[in-house]
């Protein structure tokens, strides 16, 4: 996939890197997770619309949706990747000059941690990125920041509102029945993002992704044995129409 169409200019000046131990945990940097040939298929019309929401000045978040497997975490991963790059450049950093982090959290692996509330984690979060702004931050399983703390009672969402106009952006990840029951009966809080909802691709666009992709991934998964295995287009064909 090319990025040529929706590029924006590069970064200008130094990015400065907070050191590790200031980091909070629950944080991954974008170019720990992503290798640097890391590569999308399709989803062409996913990409324009993120940049579009993230060039807003306020309200700049973007709440990706869709079933489970449609490449949600893919796409925001690949997105997150670009930017980071300079290859897709917000606009709300071209007054300073400056580059964009991006960082990767998993809010299943951020409640896993019982060491402190997650009020407390969103506290953390807020401290770190007005010290360390002009960031894209991607939060994956995002729905679980709606559910209720079981110590405090409170919605992590809630506390994090206030901060959702700041030029620190988010790309929510869920799935659609998620953000129906966990996330939608919040109040005011859609005010806040815009949903940018993945539909399910067409079954001849993934019979083209697994028509370029089969001889890859089998060597990949024989890669050890002497075995050699031909998946022709007709059985491609009835393992969608199966799926």
């Amino acid at each position: 996939m090319r990025l040529r169409s929706i590029a924006m200019p590069a970064a200008t000046g130094p990015l400065v890197s907070p050191p590790r131990e200031e980091i909070p945990a629950f944080l991954k940097d974008i170019r720990d997770l992503v290798p640097d040939d890391f590569e999308i298929l399709g989803r062409d019309d996913i990409l324009p619309r993120l940049v579009a929401i993230l060039n807003r000045r306020k309200n700049g978040n973007a709440f990706l949706t869709g079933f489970k497997g449609s490449g949600k975490t893919a796409v925001a991963k690949y997105f997150g990747i670009q930017v980071r790059r300079g290859q897709i450049r917000p606009p709300f950093t071209f007054d300073k000059g400056e580059g964009v982090h991006v960082w990767y959290m998993d809010v299943n692996e951020m409640m896993a941690d019982q060491s402190k509330n997650m009020s407390a984690k969103i506290a953390e979060l807020m401290d770190f990125l007005k010290k360390y702004p002009n960031a894209v931050v991607i939060v994956d399983e995002a729905h679980r920041l709606a559910v209720r703390d079981v110590r405090d009672g409170s919605r992590a969402l809630e506390n994090l509102k206030p901060w959702l106009t700041d030029d620190t952006h988010f790309v929510f990840l869920c799935t659609d029945e998620e953000y129906r029951r966990d996330v939608e009966p919040i109040v005011a809080t859609d005010r806040r993002w815009s949903l940018v909802p993945m539909a399910e691709p067409a079954p001849t666009f993934l019979r083209m992704i697994l028509r370029l992709v089969r001889n890859q991934v089998i060597r990949r998964e024989l890669a050890d044995t002497d075995v050699e295995l031909v998946l022709p287009d007709t059985l491609l064909a009835d393992l969608l129409r199966l799926t």
